[in-house]
């Protein structure tokens, strides 16, 4: 099979393309024969035959994934380092190890993949802007070789770690003796594989018809710099634009997806203050319900407010912030058409319309002011880095609402702060129980009282529609 993407034009934008996640396995046998022809060319002219199955084994991973990419063109780095743990190492991924570079190397060198355009260095690109990996593509002879096989013959590599650590640098750790030796690591992996087991049960379809592949449903913790900051629940699922996420089936019915609104905010509101809103009066009367809402700036999207609020939320000082917000932009999808918002680091490549154009330091630093007057009930938690304890506590409600829908055997896909569900009303009742368990469990007094407010979106015509969700008695 041929996925349309792979079948676009291929041209000079390069934005776009995602880098090779070497994190899938497949026992068809045109993927075992491929694996077999590597492994072969590995070991021609060696002496001694040492972790012959680790490297078979290495030799499917690497081709189901990159069979499974979703383009023909995927970004990659050869360098060693990448590759090693260790004081010199720098692996970012734990599926990349020196026997899949050496793999990597072999099927360049038998034609499979080819070197697109050269990647540029971080060096190099102080003078000529923005620094990328290596471009590839994947060849006909190397799809030639697997011409039968079929989404549901890719299944993820179940033994892959469930938990992640990553220092500031997004470089990998070891996971801490004590974390490891805690009450949460066996329960997050046995709640992440039961979870696992049941979406691969579930007749999961995109909009294509074609099933959904169970190596972007394969959830994984993720924490960084250290096990109290991050702790979102990923999977590349996530990176499907919403509407195609929306679009999918289960067990043939269509989706319906719970987001929780506002919910960074009403956790610091929760946290500080013992409370689940802000303060009413003529500044709320302005700013109506929602937190996001910046009424010195109505020509912004909200959006763009929730970017640069976070922003601020989660930098660890003012001046971090400042400079962060001074690169802010912003620019609407042509594909999907919602609006989009990034800052930037160094030399990177800008797009879209810039936030603040004119004397955009001290526009930033009048927008924090703005924000602090019209909210300042979360003003103190401004330039503090919270944001990433905050992902760590909605990570754990996930858990829990997933631990809750493993229980009764239905599925759910968490999308940080949101939930897929089929849109059966049993089933939309029951994730709106489960978030308020979970809320309550995860948070105890500060979960316990008030609303919490979400809202339910759908792909097809049917209304978005509001609901309050009660903590209390």
């Amino acid at each position: 099979m041929v996925r349309s993407s792979r079948e676009r034009e291929l041209t000079e934008h390069f934005d776009d393309v995602r880098h090779l996640q070497i994190q899938s396995y497949s026992e068809h046998p045109e993927v075992r024969d491929a694996a077999n022809v590597l492994v072969t060319a590995f070991y021609e002219g060696k002496v001694r035959v040492r972790d012959k199955a680790k490297y078979t084994r290495d030799a499917r991973k690497l081709i189901a994934s990159l069979w499974l990419h979703e383009d023909v063109l995927f970004r990659f780095t050869t360098k060693k380092a990448y590759f090693e743990m260790g004081a010199q190492g720098k692996r970012k991924q734990v599926w990349l190890t020196k026997r899949v570079l050496s793999l990597f190397n072999l099927a360049h060198q038998l034609g499979w993949i080819v070197l697109y355009k050269k990647g540029i260095s971080p060096q190099i690109a102080k003078v000529k802007g923005k620094s990328f990996s290596s471009i590839y593509r994947t060849t006909e002879v190397f799809y030639q070789l697997l011409s039968s096989v079929q989404q549901e013959d890719i299944s993820p590599d179940l033994e892959a770690l469930r938990v992640e650590l990553k220092d500031a640098d997004g470089l990998l750790k070891p996971l801490p003796d004590n974390y490891l030796t805690s009450a949460d690591y066996p329960e997050a992996v046995g709640i992440l594989e039961q979870h696992y087991e049941q979406l691969a049960k579930t007749k999961l379809l995109l909009k294509t018809g074609e099933p959904v592949p169970l190596p972007h449903l394969y959830f994984i913790r993720k924490f960084r710099p250290n096990m109290t900051q991050g702790g979102r629940i990923y999977a590349q699922f996530q990176n499907y634009p919403k509407q195609e996420r929306l679009g999918i089936t289960m067990n043939d019915f269509p989706v319906a997806s719970l987001d929780i609104s506002q919910l960074h905010p009403q956790l610091l509101l929760r946290f500080l203050h013992k409370r689940d809103a802000e303060d009413l009066g003529l500044l709320a009367q302005v700013r109506g319900d929602d937190i996001y809402t910046m009424p010195d700036y109505p020509h912004l999207p909200r959006l763009v407010h929730k970017k640069l609020i976070n922003t601020m939320i989660n930098c660890k000082t003012e001046r971090a912030a400042v400079s962060s917000l001074m690169t802010a932009r912003y620019w609407q999808s042509d594909m999907s058409g919602e609006w989009q918002c990034k800052t930037y680091k160094g030399a990177q490549k800008r797009e879209g319309n810039a936030v603040f154009d004119s004397t955009p330091k001290k526009a930033a630093q009048a927008y924090m002011e703005s924000f602090k007057q019209h909210h300042p009930l979360l003003a103190p938690a401004l330039c503090t880095g919270v944001g990433s304890n905050l992902q760590a506590a909605d990570g754990r409600v996930m858990l829990l609402v997933m631990h809750y829908f493993n229980n009764v055997g239905l599925p759910v896909i968490p999308i940080h702060d949101e939930v897929i569900v089929p849109k059966t009303k049993a089933t939309m009742e029951f994730a709106q129980i489960a978030l308020r368990d979970a809320f309550r469990e995860a948070y105890g007094e500060e979960g316990s009282f008030g609303s919490i407010y979400a809202k339910w979106s759908f792909a097809d015509a049917t209304k978005e529609k509001q609901v309050e969700i009660k903590l209390g008695d």
